[in-house]
């Protein structure tokens, strides 16, 4: 982008110098007020040149990150269903693999990742186990900026005296 401001100026600099020169005194003058409008259109096209820069960039990702740990004993869900503002946006079975990761003695969370426009969205997460009568559920705040992904952490807790599990929103550390 700079080389082709260098190139132009070079440009307008070679035609300036091309124009006759009537009278030495009066020549210097008359040169110098061209070069200073000169430089100084050049100025505003460059000023152009990187507002347009700016607009074409290529945008970085927006998005929401949900991830699901797992304490204790918990059951790794077979399957979950994600709504935001009340619509199903994101509807998974979890793969025997997923499942298994999930489960183990190193816990791999589960994370739903999908592009999102920014904004603040209601949502909520369901997840499902043959083994659990309801599906296991929580509600909770997607927060997405421009060029950022928004991560929401929760929790799958099995409780000794149920038989299903609960799903709680991981506090946050202060930034």
């Amino acid at each position: 982008m700079r080389s082709r401001v260098l190139f132009a100026a070079a440009l307008l600099l070679a035609l300036a110098m091309q124009a006759p020169i009537s009278g030495a005194a009066d020549s210097i003058g008359e040169v110098e007020k061209e070069l200073s409008s000169t430089l100084m259109e050049m100025e505003s096209v460059r000023g152009e040149l990187d507002r347009l820069e700016e607009l074409a960039a290529f945008p970085r990702a927006t998005g929401i990150r949900i991830e699901i740990h797992r304490k204790e004993t918990a059951a790794a869900p077979v399957r979950s269903r994600l709504l935001v503002q009340g619509t199903v946006e994101d509807e998974r079975e979890w793969s025997a693999g997923d499942r298994e990761s999930f489960s183990g003695r190193i816990s791999i969370p589960l994370v739903i990742q999908l592009p999102w426009l920014p904004g603040a969205y209601p949502a909520r997460l369901e997840l499902f186990h043959p083994s659990w009568k309801t599906p296991v559920a929580a509600e909770f705040r997607l927060q997405v900026r421009t060029g950022e992904i928004g991560t929401v952490r929760l929790t799958l807790v099995q409780s000794p005296r149920k038989t299903a599990p609960s799903l709680l929103q991981a506090e946050e550390p202060a930034r």
